[in-house]
């Protein structure tokens, strides 16, 4: 849960949608990320990144390296289990102690219905069905680094590959929720 003085970030970036290709190079990153948005927002285009300085992933990115536990919020879908992934990339980019790395995971509100993105969740609904926040196992973030690494590769066969590894790869339950 959320404390006084807590520091919440948030995603700026859809990493589901558009070009994902990443040579670890942040700044090419962002101004590849920042002229495809720009398209996409025909009402904003002057989109930037910066606009979100003060609470953004991208533009905080080095405070996952401060310590103590920080906490990802994610719902069963690809969009959200894909930010996993690119928070799991940063935080070694920037030397995090990945075992700070801990996620509250939404699945399901019900039997039959299933959590795709945090964004579809009231803040009622967030406060009455939070599951406990569960640390990030070595091979979770293993998994999750791999997922990225097969999301972002320019090479078809490195996804297929990634997708028919013995591992069965945790990123594939988010292929699996369907919505009811």
């Amino acid at each position: 849960s959320l404390r006084e003085g807590d520091r919440v970030l948030i995603n700026e970036d859809p990493v589901s949608v558009g070009p994902a290709l990443f040579s670890g190079d942040l700044a090419v990153w962002k101004s590849t990320r920042e002229r495809f948005l720009a398209h996409l927002h025909t009402e904003w285009p002057d989109f930037s990144f910066d606009h979100f300085s003060d609470n953004g992933l991208l533009a905080n990115a080095s405070r996952l390296a401060e310590p103590g536990e920080k906490l990802i919020w994610a719902g069963a879908g690809l969009p959200d289990q894909l930010t996993i992934s690119w928070v799991a990339v940063l935080a070694r980019m920037f030397g995090a102690n990945e075992s700070d790395l801990h996620v509250v995971q939404f699945e399901r509100l019900a039997p039959n219905r299933y959590v795709l993105g945090m964004g579809e969740l009231s803040p009622e609904s967030i406060v009455e069905h939070s599951p406990e926040a569960s640390p990030l196992r070595d091979v979770e973030i293993t998994q999750y680094r791999d997922a990225w690494a097969a999301y972002i590769s320019n090479d078809p066969s490195d996804l297929s590959r990634y997708l028919d590894s013995p591992a069965r790869p945790l990123i594939l339950s988010a292929g699996h929720a369907k919505p009811c």
